[in-house]
């Protein structure tokens, strides 16, 4: 069948059928063939509609930009698609994960700071498995440090056995308090993900939304707030920075009781209010990862974070993390 120099309508649209490729990561292509087409796709295919988000940096899809002139094959018109809700029906990616699913994490944990995935690929690397939801953030180019994997490992360590460059190194087996990893950087990484390797359901991930913290203390207090990080050498020069800044239109917050030290009246009293005792209590979402395979998406702008008490019982308890950029 040969199609016509006229831009393909999207009312010819009827079939689609996935094409699982053996790329870098990137799923969730398609194969879409008009009506007439010499092979079919299964009947409760119906009802699919183009969608141009599948990568946040990808324009608007526009049809005017297809005008097929040769038969279609499998190998024709890969176009980036999502459903429109079938039941049942929800397309799988590379791995077994839908791209809407995917998608639908990333919109959670923009909008309210955090998303879970249950049990995706617990026999997958952590690299590939973050691979699914952004670019994988290049740490030890970032920092110069080869020694400083991509994936990193976070184990219960006792304080005596661990350094105090480390959470561990301060608070052991006890409670971290609520930080952004990497607060101390300019802009900190926006996403990271924390995948369950080993868990265990006693051990609390803490996570408390960018705006209960601004309802709690206040605009004007957090807006004036300024910290430095804590020097590591005397000689050392540090420059002030704001605890909430703005990048790209999207408001962002960062603390770290460790690594940040406030500098001004507002920054105090926002760093009592936040280590107060049982404030995380009272506001932060508690998640469990239990399971192999279990994710946390963190929106590192839009949420602080920190981790309960491990009981002895937990210690063999494994997380590797891996920060990711969306938009590349």
């Amino acid at each position: 069948m040969v199609l016509g120099c006229r831009p393909l309508s999207l009312r010819c649209l009827r079939w689609v059928s996935y094409s699982r490729l053996k790329s870098d990561g990137v799923a969730g292509l398609m194969v879409v063939q008009p009506h007439g087409s010499c092979w079919n796709g299964p009947s409760a295919m119906r009802g699919v509609r183009l969608h141009s988000r599948f990568h946040p940096a990808e324009p608007p899809f526009s049809a005017k930009r297809l005008r097929p002139t040769s038969a279609i094959t499998r190998k024709n018109f890969l176009l980036r698609c999502k459903f429109s809700g079938v039941a049942g029906v929800g397309p799988k990616g590379i791995n077994g994960l839908s791209q809407e699913a995917i998608d639908a994490a990333i919109a959670e944990a923009t909008r309210v700071g955090f998303a879970v995935v249950r049990q995706f690929k617990p026999d997958a690397g952590t690299s590939a498995v973050a691979s699914r939801f952004g670019r994988v953030i290049d740490i030890p180019r970032i920092l110069n440090a080869p020694r400083i994997p991509t994936v990193q490992t976070l184990e219960p360590t006792m304080a005596e056995h661990s350094s105090l460059n480390r959470y561990s190194g301060h608070f052991g087996h006890g409670v971290f308090p609520l930080h952004t990893d990497l607060a101390h950087w300019h802009r900190p990484p926006r996403f990271f993900l924390l995948r369950c390797i080993s868990g265990h359901s006693a051990v609390q991930t803490y996570v408390v939304p960018r705006r209960r913290i601004v309802e709690d203390v206040g605009e004007k207090v957090v807006s004036r707030a300024v910290c430095r990080p804590r020097r590591s050498r005397p000689q050392t020069p540090l420059c002030p920075a704001p605890i909430q800044f703005r990048e790209n239109g999207i408001d962002g917050i960062r603390w770290d009781t460790v690594f940040l030290e406030p500098i001004n009246a507002c920054a105090r009293e926002l760093a009592e209010r936040i280590t107060a005792p049982g404030y995380v209590e009272e506001i932060a979402s508690r998640v469990i990862l239990e399971n192999p395979g279990d994710v946390l998406l963190v929106d590192n702008w839009q949420a602080l974070h920190g981790r309960g008490t491990v009981p002895e019982d937990a210690t063999h308890r494994r997380i590797e993390r891996a920060y990711i950029r969306l938009g590349d």
